[in-house]
């Protein structure tokens, strides 16, 4: 038997027509049905996902926060042989002002902005510190 191209093309739209029409392949609404329950369940694997992450992104910034805070109280801590680990006000960094109990780095701006400093009471003669927050930092610093 010889069959030509287009015959065997029309035989199998045939047949597959056929088999459409026939209900032996899903329909339409089995396939929306499939699409729907497939997209439900893809969305709640997102917020799983998503939920996940957050939980992670917290616990990582605890692990920094717990990192920074061990840096923080080792810089502060005397080394052996140390004359003098006090923090100079006229020549300290904003860094490592803002080290200081209570100080934040946007406080520690306004310290370095303000100097020099005749004695490390004028923090609150200038109106930068309470007595409170300087009572706070007051072993710790110096203006020598």
């Amino acid at each position: 038997m010889n069959f030509s191209k287009s015959s065997l093309c029309a035989a199998a739209l045939a047949i597959i027509g056929i088999d459409g029409c026939n209900g032996s392949g899903p329909s339409q609404q089995q396939i929306q049905q499939q699409a729907e329950q497939t997209t439900i369940a893809a969305k709640k694997d997102a917020k799983d996902a998503a939920a996940a992450t957050r939980v992670a992104a917290a616990e990582a910034e605890k692990d920094v926060n717990a990192a920074a805070a061990g840096i923080k109280n080792g810089l502060q801590q005397n080394t052996p042989g140390d004359a003098d680990n006090r923090t100079n006000l006229n020549s300290s960094t904003q860094i490592r002002i803002a080290m200081l109990p209570g100080i934040s780095m946007a406080k520690a701006g306004e310290i370095v902005d303000h100097r020099p400093y005749a004695s490390a009471h004028q923090l609150v003669t200038r109106g930068l510190l309470t007595e409170d927050q300087y009572r706070k930092i007051a072993a710790d610093v110096t203006t020598r």
